[in-house]
């Protein structure tokens, strides 16, 4: 037998003037970027990276190019500009090699609670060994040759 629900035209504004109000919470958006130019040498590189977007392509020259947006996004204001502070990163050139890394540090008593990412767009010399590891993110490689080591988990 079916059961016949009873709304009043005031509840039944109430939960839609509910509805709306919610689905238009604003959304904040902080960004940090990081930059650096590595001069060419005969490095490889190897990227370690947490929640991010990787897209790497060919360099004009010899030069390593990176750049890192890194994107906290919330509701509240105040915890979308303090959850970028957990993103931490590591841009190293050794003699054989370039290392770039991100990875996240929340504290004991700190939660995530909204969405952060981190967007890498890297240019690197064709010819290179090109190693990735990449957790909760995508990769995309586009005009390059070499040896490629690519590990992702979702």
């Amino acid at each position: 037998m079916a059961k016949i629900i009873h709304i009043s035209i005031g509840m039944l504004i109430a939960i839609l003037s509910c509805i709306v109000l919610c689905s238009n919470a604003q959304e904040h958006v902080f960004t940090k970027q990081v930059t650096k130019i590595i001069a060419g040498q005969n490095r490889n590189i190897k990227i370690d990276a947490e929640k991010a977007h990787i897209k790497i392509t060919s360099s004009p020259d010899e030069n390593y190019y990176i750049k890192i947006d890194f994107i906290s996004k919330h509701t509240d204001k105040t915890k979308a500009e303090y959850q970028l502070s957990f993103f931490k990163h590591i841009i190293t050139a050794k003699s054989k090699e370039v290392y770039v890394r991100n990875y996240i540090l929340i504290g004991s008593n700190d939660e995530l609670t909204g969405s952060i990412v981190a967007e890498y767009i890297l240019k690197i010399p064709k010819n290179k060994t090109l190693t990735i590891n990449n957790s909760l993110g995508d990769i995309i490689v586009e005009n390059l040759r070499g040896n490629f080591h690519i590990t992702t988990q979702y």
